[in-house]
């Protein structure tokens, strides 16, 4: 397991911070968007939302319920649709959520 914690450290790329306060301004908190998971790490997945911008899907935000392994729901190349819940220019941060795009299913008897 290891091994694919590192090959995807290795493939996630930062933000450079001039180019992505320019991209950033092209997307705005509410917008959903398709997009490329180019990191996993344990707590969330870096999206590439265009050639410049990524943003992170934290893990509680992937879907409803517990998430033990984000390697059960998403590998590094997968396109997602994501929201964007937020959007901070000051720490040139993107949140993302694909759990905002999931109807909710009624909590059962057994769940609570």
């Amino acid at each position: 397991m290891a091994g694919k914690a590192n090959e995807c450290y290795n493939n996630f790329y930062p933000l450079n911070e001039k180019v992505g306060v320019v991209q950033m301004s092209n997307f705005q908190a509410g917008d959903v968007v398709t997009g490329k998971v180019v990191g996993i790490q344990g707590y969330g997945a870096f999206v590439a939302l265009d050639d410049k911008t990524q943003g992170l899907v934290h893990i509680s935000e992937i879907t409803h319920g517990f998430v033990k392994d984000i390697h059960d729901f998403l590998e590094i190349g997968q396109e997602v649709q994501v929201k964007i819940l937020e959007i901070d220019s000051e720490r040139n941060k993107i949140s993302l959520s694909m759990r905002a795009l999931e109807k909710t299913k009624p909590a059962q008897k057994n769940d609570i």
